[in-house]
């Protein structure tokens, strides 16, 4: 047989059979929704959370009848609560990859990004362009890469991130 809850857990009944089965945070009332700064995808700006992506997660958790409360934070912090796993907290705008699945559950994407571009100064782009595809460029040892700490370009440009051969800043 099974319970039949209502939408948020409001049943007492609902609430006790949940509370010893499930965490004690899994029955909180509100979910914290934590994101990064990355305009255009979410961001603060004069005290107010704003993006397309961050506007898109709301409208699914209002669709989802999920109270949720939007806090900005550093990427290597959300990690790191997401992964201590005591309270009720999720992230959007990540990439998949299976280092993150030992910790955390993903939905499925609500969004894809166009591919990646390779951005150099006018001083570095004869160097840039003299290789013909990204592997040989990210096996230049003569260039200097840079690149935001503590986030993921996915599998495979993080591979070739690990083994640059260059400056790394």
């Amino acid at each position: 047989e099974q319970m039949m809850c209502a939408n948020r857990w409001t049943g007492l009944v609902a609430a006790m059979v949940v509370a010893a089965l499930v965490p004690r945070w899994a029955t909180a009332q509100s979910l914290q929704m934590v994101f990064r700064d990355k305009p255009p995808y979410s961001f603060v700006d004069k005290g107010v959370a704003q993006g397309f992506l961050l506007e898109r997660t709301k409208r699914v958790m209002n669709r989802a009848g999920i109270e949720a409360r939007f806090d900005e934070m550093p990427p290597k912090r959300i990690f790191l609560e997401i992964e201590k796993n005591e309270q009720a907290i999720c992230s959007f705008g990540w990439y998949k990859l299976p280092a993150r699945e030992k910790f955390a559950l993903f939905s499925i994407s609500m969004h894809q990004d166009r591919p990646h571009t390779v951005l150099a100064g006018p001083s570095s782009q004869p160097a840039v362009r003299r290789h013909a595809t990204l592997k040989a460029l990210m096996a230049d040892p003569t260039l200097t890469l840079a690149g935001a700490d503590g986030v993921s370009y996915g599998a495979d440009i993080d591979a070739l991130i690990a083994a640059f051969p260059g400056k790394v800043e």
